[in-house]
């Protein structure tokens, strides 16, 4: 599959493994703190024109499924570049000689919404309006498996364009893997639960004077995404809510029958860590593909580490906070005109020890079965369902 094939997007290509070679690393800057957050100093969707970036997004699954990126920043020779890896081991970064292993996905110090060149152009002018900018990110047509993207921002010719291909073993490429010099100091940011790769969840809760609880696992990256794949069980005194990631279903008391969604459907407007993108951009592209409008801002007092996501629609807003450090979303509130309804609390397991039994995965019950179709994020208002 070839398409776009821009003059800088190709030599890109080119030079693309040469680039990451361990020897072009040697640079006589002073090694960050490692306590900086590390993926915030810069901008990750192109707003710095003065800085040249390139992008390789990998699919190995296809456009919408997860993806594996790796970002570059400014120029060897000045001393100002800087990686960023993400692919299905972890998340690195490069800077001075220095490779920070951290809990969380890449994501923009200005907190605009990450986007790629294979992204729906629904979406991307979606995105533009809400945001009242658009990044100017070239569109490409491209599908099919093993599909890896290279695209060049802010080239001095303006040249941009973005070249697909068919690559099947990207991530065993030496330049997608942590090929880092031995000279390299490595810090490792990660708490207990991402060095495992996945963890168990619960959630508690009360809407509307019901009370909600939950439980689940979470990969947080790809490689454990298989073993330990992704599941959520949520209950309410009447109501039982499942999704296996193959299997999803919604049972309601005295019902003689399941009501039965596609595999992944209550993890719309949920963090998909193991899909490659940070939990903040990943609620909000599920709220642009329905044209739910969004506001995003950090919150106060928390020196840029947690963010807070509001989506509008015309009966409910949900109000998500995110710690931007770990990647996830500790808490979704529900408001209408009324006034607040209720929330979600989400607790994310470092330790494992001990507990397996609780956290046995769900077996569909045996009854009769009516399909229905996803409703996207909005699944989240059937638990205000009186």
């Amino acid at each position: 599959c070839r398409a776009g094939v821009g003059r800088a997007a190709a030599g890109m290509l080119a030079t693309g493994t040469a680039v990451m070679k361990p020897e072009l690393f040697n640079l006589k800057t002073q090694k960050p703190d490692a306590q900086t957050n590390l993926t915030q100093d810069f901008n990750a969707s192109g707003q710095n024109v003065q800085v040249s970036e390139g992008y390789q997004w990998f699919f190995p699954q296809g456009p919408g499924e997860p993806v594996m990126m790796q970002a570059t920043f400014g120029s060897v020779t000045d001393g100002s570049y800087r990686k960023v890896l993400q692919n299905q081991n972890g998340n690195y970064y490069y800077n001075d000689n220095s490779v920070s292993k951290n809990n969380y996905h890449m994501y923009a110090d200005d907190l605009s919404v990450m986007q790629m060149p294979t992204d729906d152009p629904k979406m991307t002018a979606f995105i533009a309006q809400v945001e009242g900018k658009s990044r100017g990110i070239e569109h490409i047509n491209a599908s099919g498996r093993g599909l890896l993207v290279v695209e060049p921002r802010n080239t001095q010719d303006g040249d941009n364009q973005p070249l697909a291909i068919r690559h099947w073993n990207v991530p065993e490429e030496d330049y997608f893997q942590a090929d880092w010099p031995t000279t390299a100091q490595v810090l490792d940011n990660r708490d207990a639960m991402h060095q495992r790769g996945w963890t168990w969840f619960r959630v508690e809760g009360r809407i509307n004077s019901k009370v909600i609880s939950g439980r689940g696992r979470i990969p947080f990256i790809y490689a454990e995404s298989s073993e330990h794949s992704a599941w959520m069980e949520l209950r309410t005194s009447d109501m039982l809510l499942v999704d296996t990631g193959s299997d999803a279903y919604i049972y309601q008391e005295g019902s003689d029958r399941l009501d039965i969604y596609p595999g992944g459907s209550f993890f719309k407007g949920l963090a998909r860590p193991w899909m490659g993108l940070h939990a903040i951009d990943t609620i909000r592209r599920d709220a642009a593909k329905q044209q739910i409008r969004f506001e995003t801002k950090y919150i106060e007092g928390t020196d840029k580490k947690k963010a807070q996501v509001k989506l509008i629609t015309d009966d409910v807003t949900f109000t998500y906070n995110i710690d931007l450090q770990t990647d996830i979303i500790t808490d979704i509130s529900f408001s209408t005109e009324m006034g607040l309804a209720g929330n979600l609390k989400f607790t994310y397991l470092q330790s494992i020890e001990g507990i397996n039994a609780e956290f046995s995965v769900p077996r569909r019950p045996r009854m009769r079965t009516v399909s229905s179709q996803s409703d996207g994020l909005m699944w989240l208002s059937k638990l205000m369902e009186k």
